[in-house]
C-alpha cells in the first residue's frame, strides 16, 4: 500500500506565514505539518509515498528529502503549475503502483488511525474507495456526503456529512485520468459516490484543516 500528500497549494488565506514557507511545513506542536502525516504512515507500515509540490517545492524536497529520516521512501511529483488536487492525483498516477492508495491533504492535522487502513484495504472490493467523515461545523461546513446504514457514502441526505480529506483510493479507478493538466476531484468522488463504490466511515476526534493563521494558533494554543 502506498500513500499520496497533496503538498502543491499556494495557501494564499495563510498568508503572510505562506509567503516564504509552503503550508505543509509550517509547525504545529513543535512539528511541521507533513512530518505528522509522515511519521504516522511509517508508524503503520506504509513507507511508499508520493508528494506532489508546485509552490515552493525546493522547501519541501529540502525538508523532507527521500524519507529515509521518517523510515520510508519519497518520490515528488512535481507541477511546474500546481493542478488541484485532481490534476495533482492524475499526474502522479504512475508512482501510486497498482493497489489502494491513501490519500492524505497536507494541511489537514487530525488523529486518524492510518493503521485502519491496512484494514479497510484487505475487506475492500476491489475497483472502490473509502472516506473519512465528519459531522459538519461552522469552519467545516461541507455536507457533500451522507452515509448509509451498511457503510456505503451516498449522496447528501437529511444528514449530510464532510470530507474529512483523508481517505483511500484503489489505483485502478485513476489510471484513465489525464496527466498535466488542472481539474478538481470532488466530481470524480460525486461519480464514484453515485456509481456506489466508495465506502466511509465517521472520524469523532481530532481534526483540524488549516486555512488560516488563526487555525495555527488555536492548534498551538
Amino acid at each position: 500500500m502506498r500513500a499520496m500528500i497533496f503538498a502543491a497549494g499556494r495557501g494564499e488565506r495563510m498568508r503572510p506565514l505562506t509567503d516564504e514557507t509552503p503550508k505543509p511545513l509550517l509547525r504545529v506542536q513543535g512539528k511541521a505539518l507533513i512530518d505528522w502525516h509522515l511519521e504516522k504512515l511509517a508508524a503503520c507500515g506504509i513507507n511508499r509515498i508520493v508528494i506532489n509540490t508546485s509552490y515552493l517545492a525546493e522547501k519541501i524536497t529540502a525538508h523532507v528529502g527521500d524519507g529515509s529520516r521518517y523510515g520510508v521512501r519519497v518520490q515528488y511529483s512535481h507541477e511546474p503549475e500546481a493542478l488541484e488536487a485532481g490534476g495533482g492525483l492524475g499526474t502522479a498516477t504512475p508512482l501510486l503502483g497498482d493497489d489502494y492508495v491513501v490519500v492524505i491533504s497536507a494541511d489537514v492535522f487530525c488523529d486518524i488511525d492510518f493503521s485502519l487502513f491496512r484494514t479497510f484495504g484487505a475487506d475492500l472490493p476491489p475497483k472502490s474507495a473509502f472516506f473519512w467523515l465528519l459531522a459538519p461545523r461552522a469552519d467545516a461546513p461541507g455536507g457533500e456526503f451522507s452515509l448509509d446504514r451498511d457503510g456505503r457514502v451516498i449522496p447528501p441526505n437529511d444528514k449530510p456529512l464532510t470530507l474529512a480529506n483523508v481517505g483511500m483510493i484503489h489505483a485502478s479507478l485513476l489510471q484513465s485520468w489525464p496527466r498535466g493538466v488542472k481539474y478538481k476531484l470532488m466530481p470524480a468522488y460525486q461519480s464514484w459516490v453515485n456509481e456506489g463504490i466508495v465506502h466511509g466511515r465517521m472520524h469523532y476526534g481530532v481534526w483540524e484543516n488549516i486555512t488560516t493563521p488563526a487555525d495555527i494558533a488555536k492548534l498551538n494554543a
